[in-house]
């Protein structure tokens, strides 16, 4: 597989990024959630969520960045909330790769690309 692409979460991505981010969340966390919400409910719910976060009323200092292969497929994503925290600062809210990609870098440029970007916006 050849480098996947960086570049920021839109709006276009929410249906996507839900299915992945709920693809993650069965792997790591069957027997944390119940098998019900994993299989039945976690997907319209992080759908409802994702387009909510990608679609806020006002303008929001949060962002995403997704890593796409050359197909378009999302292989991973990220979540930042600036500023979050008065003492900690910066808070990375979610980091998902996708199940089958696990350990193959993807994360890591994840969090490269989200570090670059926080130094380059002084945070």
């Amino acid at each position: 597989m050849s480098a996947p692409t960086l570049r920021p979460m839109t709006p276009a991505d929410a249906d996507a990024v839900a299915a992945l981010h709920v693809a993650s969340w069965r792997g790591a966390y069957r027997g944390v959630f119940t098998d019900d919400y994993l299989d039945h409910h976690a997907e319209a719910e992080r759908r409802q969520a994702w387009h909510a976060r990608l679609n806020p009323p006002a303008p929001a200092a949060d962002w995403g960045v997704v890593a796409q292969d050359d197909t378009g497929r999302l292989l991973g994503f990220a979540w930042v909330m600036p500023d979050h925290d008065p003492t900690w600062g910066d808070y990375i809210d979610n980091l998902h790769v996708a199940p089958d990609l696990k350990g193959g870098g993807i994360g890591r440029r994840l969090m490269q690309a989200v570090a670059q970007h926080l130094r380059t916006a002084g945070s």
